[in-house]
């Protein structure tokens, strides 16, 4: 089994601010798909479950997994090119 090259673990104060992204009804959708991703991340869910779950890529579960480790929760989920 090949070990995970980007782990996410959100502090209790990430997760909250990323729950009240997904519930607050007034984001962009990219941004509430982008924070359910990493809140599935952090709940243990594989890549590909992800993927099928959020209907998005496999890559693009990837790319924010390592935004977040690279750049943290800011950059990841809540703003991003051209936000």
């Amino acid at each position: 089994m090949e070990r995970e090259r980007y782990v996410v673990r959100l502090a209790h104060e990430q997760r909250e601010a990323l729950r009240h992204v997904v519930r607050g009804g007034k984001n962009p959708a990219r941004r509430v798909a982008r924070a359910r991703v990493l809140l599935k991340v952090d709940a243990g869910w594989s890549a590909p479950k992800i993927a099928q779950a959020l209907d998005v890529s496999v890559g693009t579960v990837y790319r924010i997994k390592r935004l977040f480790v690279a750049e943290g929760l800011h950059e990841a989920a809540l703003f991003q090119c051209g936000e």
